[in-house]
């Protein structure tokens, strides 16, 4: 078998538009962590992202991902299975309502590394970080304590 490009699976990537620095900062991170970054958006620092419909978006990529697994399609040669989703906002809260009611997503708010290793003991698929309560570099070492 070809060894996977990403061989730790893919990440969906979100923010809202005041976090849309931190969102572009993380990204290298994540892909340096060995995931795929799939960025669902913003994509311009004046682009005004809907929360809820972006908060969903990523969800339901991360359902999907998993689906099309479970149903035998082949796995991917680049990625694998393995999918989860990050959400970075100013509190993270009203993302974590949109997707908190979502069959089959299981997410946590984040603002402590402490947090996140928590969330990753409860195997969380969608990850929520405020950034009202926590700094970019904290941001930075919560989402590589969940990823790890």
């Amino acid at each position: 078998m070809t060894e996977k490009l990403y061989p730790n699976g893919k990440v969906y990537l979100g923010s809202d538009e005041s976090s849309y620095d931190v969102k572009v900062a993380v990204k290298s991170l994540i892909t340096d962590l060995g995931f795929l970054v799939v960025d669902l958006g913003p994509f311009d620092i004046v682009d005004v992202a809907e929360n809820s419909v972006l908060a969903r978006e990523v969800a339901e990529k991360v359902l999907e991902n998993e689906k099309s697994c479970e149903v035998g399609e082949p796995v991917s040669l680049i990625h694998g299975c393995k999918s989860v989703g990050i959400l970075i906002g100013s509190t993270g809260v009203s993302m974590l309502t949109v997707v908190g009611a979502m069959d089959g997503i299981n997410p946590s708010l984040c603002t402590t590394v402490e947090m996140a290793t928590q969330a990753k003991s409860k195997q969380v698929n969608l990850l929520c970080v405020g950034l009202d309560e926590t700094t970019p570099e904290v941001a930075k070492a919560i989402i590589t304590e969940y990823l790890t």
